[in-house]
């Protein structure tokens, strides 16, 4: 049994981030059956969440590497926008005490981003993050946020917000 991606294509750039977030958990669970079996793949949604950011703020940094100057800032400024879209409906959820499971997401995110920046600077390897992907259940949140807490947002990368 195999994971399915299904998204609605609708022809827009941000359909390239959602498919690289899908295919991130599409590979977080295929790299993680080495050690696990498949019925088994429980990691916590924050992990699970985290790659699947991992792949979209990869994503994002190597379309920013090969679009123009104009489509860079659009693209930086709608993930940016979409980041702290998340965080003010985490905290409105929880100020009205109607808290979903989505609540982890901007931990999830920034977690990604930060795994992402890791890898671009040159801090973190693929293959650790291959690691990391393939331990699947066994991989802790506080586990994540020791190896990303090194990283330090710069204003010239796409992630700040």
């Amino acid at each position: 049994m195999q994971p399915n991606v299904l998204w609605r294509q609708t022809n827009r750039v941000c359909d390239l981030l959602t498919i690289a977030h899908q295919f991130g958990h599409v590979m977080h669970y295929n790299l993680s059956m080495d050690s696990q079996p498949f019925y088994r793949f429980m990691p916590i949604n924050i992990v699970k969440e985290t790659f699947g950011f991992f792949w979209e703020a990869l994503g994002l940094a190597y379309l920013c590497a090969i679009a123009d100057e104009q489509t860079q800032d659009m693209l930086q400024r709608s993930y940016s926008l979409r980041s702290y879209h998340q965080w003010e409906e985490a905290l409105r959820l929880k100020k009205e005490q109607k808290a979903k499971p989505a609540l982890f997401y901007p931990l999830a995110r920034q977690l990604g981003e930060k795994l992402a920046l890791q890898v671009l600077q040159q801090t973190l390897s693929k293959n650790d993050v291959m690691s990391l992907m393939q331990r699947g259940k066994n991989l802790s949140t506080e586990e994540l946020i020791v190896v990303t807490n090194s990283v330090k947002y710069l204003k010239t990368t796409p992630y700040y917000v």
